[in-house]
C-alpha cells in the first residue's frame, strides 16, 4: 500500500473529525517555476491523445506528469511514531500517547521516527482517494481551504498574543503551507503546480 505523510497538527484534524480535514496538497517537484515565478504547464482532466488522465502537460506536448494516487485508491496515512525494541509498543507523536522524557526513552531502541518511514502496516489511518486534480497554489478556493483543515489549525494555534484571524480560509492555509514547507522565494509559491487530493477516511485504527 502506497503511504501519504502528514504532520501531527493535521492527523489531529483527522483524528478529531474527518471533516476537518478530507483535503491535501503536495508539490509536484517535477513542474517549477522559474525565477520570474513563471509557469507553462496545462492540466488535462481528459487527455486529447487517449493516454490516462488527469495529467498535467508542459505547452508542445514534450512531457507529461501523473499524479501519485489515483481515485478510488486505499493510502496509509502516516505520522511520526515511536517503537520499542521488540516492537511490542506503539506510540504516535499526533495522539499524545507518550510524554517523552530523557528516561522513558531508555527502553526504547530509537527516538520519534518520521512520518516518511513509517510502514503501511503501522499507520493509524487508511485513506480512500476520492478526487484527484492539479492547479497552482494559488488557485485553491476558500472552500478547499477548509477542506484543507486550515481554519482548524489557525484556531488551534498558541500564540502570545494571538495573531490576527486571516480574513479568509485561503490566507490561513497559506500560512499553513508555509510552515510545512518553508520557501525562500515566498513570492513564487502561487504559481507552483500542486496535486491536490480529496480523501476519506476508509479504516481507523486508533
Amino acid at each position: 500500500m502506497k503511504r501519504l505523510a502528514f504532520s501531527d497538527d493535521m492527523m489531529r484534524a483527522i483524528a478529531a473529525n474527518p471533516s476537518q480535514k478530507s483535503m491535501t496538497r503536495r508539490p509536484e517537484k517535477r513542474a517549477t517555476p522559474d525565477a520570474k515565478g513563471r509557469m507553462f504547464w496545462k492540466f488535462y482532466t481528459e487527455d486529447p491523445n487517449g493516454l490516462p488522465a488527469p495529467s498535467i502537460r508542459w505547452d508542445g506536448n514534450i512531457s507529461v506528469l501523473r499524479p501519485r494516487f489515483k481515485v478510488g485508491e486505499f493510502v496509509a496515512a502516516t505520522c511520526a511514531y515511536i517503537q520499542n525494541g521488540d516492537k511490542t509498543e506503539l506510540h504516535y507523536r499526533f495522539a499524545n500517547t507518550i510524554r517523552v522524557k530523557e528516561e522513558e526513552l531508555k527502553p526504547f531502541k530509537y527516538a520519534w521516527k518520521t512520518s516518511r518511514i513509517m510502514p503501511a502496516a503501522l499507520a493509524p489511518f487508511v485513506l480512500r482517494i476520492t478526487e484527484v486534480k492539479a492547479e497552482r497554489l494559488g488557485e485553491i478556493t476558500d472552500a478547499d481551504a477548509e477542506r484543507e483543515g486550515a481554519l482548524w489549525w489557525w484556531q488551534g494555534r498558541r500564540e502570545m498574543p494571538p495573531p490576527t484571524p486571516p480574513a479568509r480560509a485561503s490566507d490561513a492555509f497559506f500560512q499553513l503551507w508555509l510552515s510545512v514547507y518553508p520557501k525562500k522565494n515566498r513570492h513564487v509559491i502561487k504559481n507552483e503546480w500542486v496535486w491536490a487530493y480529496g480523501f476519506e477516511v476508509a479504516e481507523r485504527r486508533i
